[in-house]
């Protein structure tokens, strides 16, 4: 059954693959800088090396070295929590305080309703260009 339109859920779905992922985990579990990334002990297994499970903010994804854990903010989301999707985008929009209880549980019944907070300005995602996309010195021989 195809399910019809609805621009809230829409704008939530949006601003929860927005979020910064260092954010959204660092509110869930303890993270600390490395470099350009962030470190943690993985909630996945039984994690005792601090260093096995990294935070790309960059990419915007994280991955355990460990287990194989590995995503998005989302994807963190959903198997921390064992949520399906739309749980998972409605959790993180609350763990970003992007809305509201009452405007996270209207959107879990599948109403159409008009989020207070449609103006939130988006981080802007970093992006480096790749490794062979990096123009190499020029030499003078």
């Amino acid at each position: 059954m195809k399910q019809k339109n609805n621009p809230a859920l829409s704008r939530a779905v949006e601003l929860a693959k927005n979020a910064p992922i260092e954010e959204v985990i660092g509110a869930i579990i303890p993270l600390s800088k490395s470099g350009r990334n962030f470190d943690g002990l993985c909630p996945f297994h039984n994690d005792t090396s601090k260093g096995s499970f990294k935070v790309n903010p960059a990419n915007g994804n994280f991955k355990c070295f460990a287990c194989g854990e590995g995503g998005d903010a989302i994807a963190f989301v959903q198997k921390y929590y064992e949520l399906g999707f739309i749980p998972a985008v409605v959790k993180t929009d609350l763990l970003m305080e992007y809305i509201t209880e009452e405007e996270a549980l209207s959107l879990l019944k599948g109403k159409k309703i008009k989020l207070k907070v449609p103006d939130i300005t988006l981080p802007e995602k970093k992006t480096e260009p790749k490794e062979e996309q990096k123009k190499a010195p020029a030499y003078v021989i």
